[in-house]
């Protein structure tokens, strides 16, 4: 018989021997005091998976702290504030300072206006009766269409609030049926345009 060697086994091949043995053992009924001892040998080889695990995980750790360690000794030497009272007192770094007076004269665009809001105009309806309220959007875009502004309107819905939105094709023609407001007429006595 060969003396045994020791070789490096993968975690799972060693388990699944163990396995093996446990269910061997099982069938044979062997001893108590076997399966026992196989069962103590399965416990140790998982308290030296754990061990194995834990003493990688502290390498990392030390590994992590080493690095945070080159980096402060590796800074500038300057004290660090220890409040943000203590670092406003010491203000700016030059090179901030710099870029901020390259900055003085940069205006903050403005949130871009959505393309919707150039072509739809919101009108609250008047006193209409009842024969006008349930007017078709075919029968409404018609009605609106006659006032002869500029431009015609494109599209006509009714919001959930009650009041119309009148879609125009164009930014042009919206400008045009804000400013001439006859075509409100079609809403009744007391519409008014809300957009």
């Amino acid at each position: 018989m060969t003396p045994f060697k020791p070789t490096e086994c993968s975690q799972t091949d060693i388990e699944a021997d163990i396995k093996t043995i446990t269910a061997y053992l099982a069938k044979q009924r062997a001893l108590e005091a076997v399966q026992a001892a196989l069962g103590r040998i399965n416990n140790a080889l998982g308290r030296r998976v754990e061990q194995r695990a834990t003493e990688q995980a502290i390498r990392q750790l030390q590994a992590v702290v080493q690095k945070l360690a080159d980096k402060v000794e590796n800074s500038d030497g300057q004290a660090k504030p220890g409040s943000y009272a203590a670092a406003a007192k010491l203000g700016l770094p030059a090179q901030t300072r710099s870029q901020q007076s390259l900055n003085s004269g940069h205006v903050t665009p403005q949130k871009p206006v959505p393309l919707r809001h150039k072509l739809e105009i919101v009108v609250v309806r008047g006193t209409e009766i009842a024969e006008q309220k349930i007017r078709t959007y075919k029968e409404l875009l018609e009605q609106v269409n006659k006032a002869r502004v500029a431009s015609e309107a494109v599209a006509i819905r009714k919001l959930g609030s009650g009041d119309i939105m009148i879609t125009m094709e164009d930014e042009q023609a919206h400008t045009s049926w804000l400013e001439n407001i006859e075509w409100l007429a079609t809403f009744r006595e007391g519409a008014r345009n809300k957009s």
